[in-house]
This record gives C-alpha cells, structure tokens and sequence, in this order.
C-alpha cells in the first residue's frame, strides 16, 4: 500500500480575527491533484 506524504502550515486566514489560528494540510494525490484540510484544531 501506498503512503500518502502531507505537509502542514500554522497559518492566519485574511478576514478571520486576529488571534485565530488555524493548520492547513496539504497533500499531492498524484502529478496534478493536490488535496487540501484546513482545521481549528490546534493540538
């Protein structure tokens, strides 16, 4: 079975409040798809 590889960011998202933070994980599926999470939870 193949693993699927993601990478992940602690990021700000323009318009939300200044103090909230949230993780984008981002992952290539294959030569032109890439997938994309983004979550509040920190932890």
């Amino acid at each position: 079975m193949k693993q699927k590889k993601y990478q992940e960011k602690l990021s700000r998202i323009k318009g939300f409040p200044g103090d909230q933070k949230v993780k984008l994980f981002w992952a290539t599926v294959s030569a032109n798809r890439t997938e994309y999470i983004v979550t509040n939870d920190l932890s």
